[in-house]
């Protein structure tokens, strides 16, 4: 949709008039919903002025009078007809400096087609009846059908559109896309009531999940309705009015769990326009996460890709997901008591069954599980076969430790887990036995400005195909001592046995080792100037399972930049050293 919102914005902020805009979707998708908004939008980006009027015309409502259709839309000279004994402003003349919004304009007959083209290339008609001298007017025009453009229009018409954008039914948008609608709506009905709301979260759940009938439309109507019952039981002391699950209708209601879901809490809609908890950034790059993964089971069900390459994208979406969340998470959610208890469960499992799995696997399942949002999204039910059948096929011993890690973490803290949930840990847990066949170098890129690093890291692991670079952007404002906590927190929860490279654009060499050498366990080298050439050097060979001081010794120097190699301290484990002079075995005897 955002590709949508840009070609709108273009065409409605063009100098002049312009460009002609035709909106083509269902009925219920909005249509009329963005023409209004893309009205309000130029007036507050100063291309039209407060005053600027916004007009609706909907030409079905005279499509059995064509000639009365023509009139509204272009006015009418005395005497142009029988009736007409006074001349007629039309809708263009009156939409002079503003805009026009012309709905099923599918219906606007041929003549008064060939009149809105020659209106659209020159900025000139004439009153119906008139043959004196044309007129003109500056009017931005925005068309709207829910019909094929070639059965219904001339050529010529057709040609007149610059834009043409398709709306898409909300079945087919995303799941933030949705949200966002449905926040919008419960807000409007809350400056309606004059009254805040409180809505159980399952309200929503089941919203996001409802196969709508009128699109749009058919959302606002729904909610609406909720509203309504909402209405007749009263609001609450302090003046909030609660909207609980009771109020769905019998068809939504039959869907509600019981118990509810994990998400029990109370989403709050204030109508000065706030929404609490809010569609937050970190809410956003779920919902991308969850797209993203809906999107590879449909790839897996069509055979494009194997279950193999299947599992390491999802893992792939995981980890930049949960990178997104350390930018846009307070440092509280870190603290988060469910963490610990979530690595110590995965730890003892993993030894459980006797598998040397690095502590990444129980951290990344602790922050995915601990990053849930209110509201659960649900996927089709053929993405949720293709889910289904991923984990009925992935390898026995990921499922057994996936399975009995999620039990124990739902049975201390009632999470109720879903498929999507199911299939992402088990994710996790595959990529992690396979990494314990070799391990590969961990690598950070960090640079100053909020997205040099994450730049250069980006465009390395698309192109090398997998996530090889971490990357910390160190603003300006912000100390290299928050940093560095930051990197430590991450190294904590990695296996670093292959050493850890550090990719800097300046400086702080002798500070990174100095916070680092004590949380790693391997070498650790620090390579200063970092470009994203060097990057990419540096992760092919990664990717290639080199050794660390073989990757700093050769590929490096060739990009002329400079790098330091350092070894933590060894720990020597406790020993008791037991000596004798009598030569008969007795310190042998000691040992045993």
């Amino acid at each position: 949709m955002q590709e949508s919102l840009r070609q709108c914005k273009a065409a409605i902020s063009y100098p002049g008039a312009g460009l002609p805009l035709l909106l083509r979707g269902p009925t219920g998708t909005g249509k009329s919903f963005l023409a209004r908004q893309l009205w309000q939008y130029a007036i507050e980006q100063g291309i039209l002025p407060p005053e600027a009027p916004f007009t609706v015309f909907n030409c079905a409502e005279y499509a059995n009078n064509p000639e009365l259709l023509t009139s509204k839309l272009f006015g009418h000279a005395k005497g142009a007809f029988t009736g007409a004994d006074r001349a007629v402003s039309g809708l263009i003349e009156t939409s002079n400096g503003g805009v026009l919004f012309i709905d099923e304009v599918h219906r606007l007959p041929p003549e008064g087609q060939e009149k809105l083209f020659h209106f659209m290339d020159n900025g000139t008609w004439r009153r119906l009846g008139e043959s004196s001298d044309e007129r003109s007017a500056s009017v931005r025009l925005i068309f709207a059908s829910t019909e094929d453009l070639e059965k219904h229009f001339l050529a010529t018409f057709i040609a007149g559109y610059p834009v043409i954008v398709k709306i898409l039914p909300i079945a087919e948008r995303g799941q933030y896309e949705r949200l966002a609608f449905i926040h919008h709506f419960f807000r409007r009905e809350a400056q309606r009531l004059h009254h805040d709301l409180s809505l159980d979260s399952e309200i929503i759940s089941q919203l996001m999940q409802e196969t709508l009938e009128g699109n749009v439309g058919g959302l606002e109507n729904l909610i609406r309705n909720i509203c309504a019952s909402a209405w007749t039981f009263g609001q609450r002391d302090d003046g909030v009015l609660e909207v609980k699950a009771g109020q769905l209708p019998d068809r939504l209601l039959m869907e509600v769990p019981l118990p509810f879901r994990r998400r029990r809490n109370a989403v709050m809609i204030y109508r000065e326009g706030g929404v609490f908890p809010r569609v937050s950034g970190q809410h956003q790059e779920y919902l991308r996460l969850t797209e993203n993964i809906c999107g590879l089971c449909e790839e897996l069900a069509q055979e494009n890709i194997s279950a193999r390459t299947f599992d390491k994208l999802v893992y792939q979406n995981l980890t930049l997901y949960l990178d997104a969340l350390m930018n846009k998470e307070s440092p509280r959610a870190r603290q988060d008591k469910r963490l610990r208890f979530i690595e110590d469960v995965g730890k003892a499992i993993a030894a459980h069954y006797d598998l040397e799995l690095n502590a990444e696997f129980a951290y990344l399942t602790g922050r995915y599980l601990t990053s849930l949002p209110l509201t659960p999204v649900e996927a089709s039910p053929s993405v949720r076969h293709v889910m289904l059948r991923w984990l009925e096929e992935a390898p026995g011993l990921a499922q057994r430790v996936a399975q009995k890690l999620l039990d124990v973490v739902n049975n201390k803290y009632d999470l109720l887990i879903d498929t999507l949930d199911r299939l992402v840990v088990a994710a996790i847990v595959s990529n992690a036995i396979d990494a314990t066949s070799g391990g590969k170098v961990k690598a950070l890129i960090i640079a100053h400005g909020y997205s040099t690093a994450s730049s250069i890291a980006g465009v390395a692991n698309r192109l090398i195909g997998e996530k090889i670079y971490h990357a910390m952007d160190m603003p300006m404002e912000v100390a290299f001592s928050d940093v560095s906590r930051a990197i430590v927190d991450y190294l904590q929860h990695t296996d670093t046995r292959a050493g850890v490279m550090v990719l800097i654009d300046m400086g702080y060499t002798k500070e990174i080792a100095d916070a680092l050498l004590s949380v790693i366990h391997g070498p650790l080298v620090v390579v200063d100037n970092v470009t994203t050439r060097l990057a990419l050097n540096v992760a092919s060979e990664i990717a290639l399972q080199k050794n660390i001081e073989q990757i700093a010794e050769e590929i490096v120097p060739l990009n002329q930049s400079r790098w330091d190699v350092f070894w933590p301290a060894q720990k020597k484990a406790r020993a008791l050293l037991v000596t004798c002079i009598t030569g008969i075995g007795t310190a042998f005897k000691f040992k045993i």
